[in-house]
């Protein structure tokens, strides 16, 4: 009864598997984190994920421990540690968490194909989640991160950029980090923003002082990011593709693109509300710059990137640099000398 149930999910993609699992995917066909040895990156300098897939899509391997098998074994491993051998007891679990995920089919029923999951959720149910977060200031966690990370509670909040997971609310479905509920610890919810302004995700960032489960310390909905993280500017600049008509004439708009939530919140409360010419801040994550994003950058903006300077980092600054040269002035930002 359990192979024929299994039968199916052995024939699904493993990207599609993983994503609903809580993987992320990356370049090449690449995933992170390995759940066998909790890598992120594949090696030192390859910053892609660790496991790779067969050509065929059914079949991934670790190139770090060397870990690998299809796409049962891959949820064996991220539920309970370990691939489940014949006559295991946790079979029963495995079979319940794998039907909730619609990945095999309720009952006896054998699995079946399903419709992919490996797109984000509906943007209605993003924005209701949204509505439903509170305060980053009202989550005792939250505060506490923000706070260690040198960023202002009250302007964080004043301006949007990140809120708290609902107080003992029940989150859907997809509002889920390698099978685990975001509340458990990825509290901190970041939005995204797709290429017309609109929100199209969110990002929830692991806020607890103690490493995350396989050191994921930002989780996606399924699917992964879509859209960019923006402060009220660059909201504003993905929403109209101009200057503000208060932006101060003769100046030319400044455009800041960090990488990751954290750096996102920093660029966007160092300036004061008095400074009228406080730059545009972007966020880019995995996937997340596209050429619908690019364009709504206009001609003549001064572009700072401040991505990481690492693979990854150049990697965007590279993507960024060549979506908007020669209309746009570009120019990397280095953290200045102490």
């Amino acid at each position: 009864m359990i192979g024929a149930r299994l039968a199916g999910l052995r024939d699904r993609s493993i990207v599609e598997v993983a994503s609903l699992l809580g993987l992320h995917p990356g370049r090449s066909a690449s995933l992170s984190p390995c759940p066998a040895c909790g890598a992120e990156v594949r090696g030192q300098d390859d910053k892609r994920g660790p496991i790779g897939t067969r050509r065929d899509g059914r079949g991934w391997r670790c190139h770090r421990c060397d870990v690998g098998g299809d796409a049962v074994d891959l949820a064996g491993w991220v539920r309970f540690g370990g691939r489940l051998g014949a006559g295991d007891p946790r079979w029963p679990e495995l079979l319940r968490n794998l039907a909730s995920l619609g990945l095999v089919g309720p009952g006896g029923a054998p699995a079946r194909a399903a419709p992919s999951r490996s797109s984000p959720p509906p943007e209605t149910e993003v924005a209701e989640l949204w509505d439903c977060c509170r305060l980053a200031g009202d989550d005792p966690a939250v505060a506490a991160w923000l706070e260690r990370r040198g960023l202002d509670v009250s302007l964080v909040e004043d301006r949007d950029l990140a809120r708290a997971v609902p107080a003992g609310g029940a989150l859907p479905r997809w509002a889920r980090c390698c099978g685990r509920s975001w509340a458990e610890g990825w509290r901190c919810m970041v939005p995204t923003w797709g290429a017309a302004g609109a929100l199209v995700g969110l990002r929830g960032r692991w806020v607890l002082p103690d490493d995350p489960p396989r050191c994921v310390k930002a989780a996606a909905p399924r699917g992964g990011a879509v859209g960019v993280l923006a402060g009220p500017l660059g909201r504003l600049l993905l929403a109209r593709g101009v200057a503000p008509g208060w932006w101060p004439a003769g100046r030319p708009l400044v455009v800041v693109v960090a990488e990751g939530e954290v750096d996102l919140l920093a660029w966007a409360t160092c300036f004061g509300e008095a400074d009228e010419a406080a730059p545009a801040v972007l966020g880019v994550v995995a996937g997340a710059w596209t050429p619908e994003i690019a364009a709504r950058v206009p001609d003549g903006a001064e572009v700072v990137i401040a991505t990481d300077h690492d693979k990854a980092g150049d990697e965007y600054a590279r993507q960024i640099a060549a979506s908007l040269g020669p209309r746009c002035g570009l120019r990397r930002w280095r953290v200045p000398d102490a």
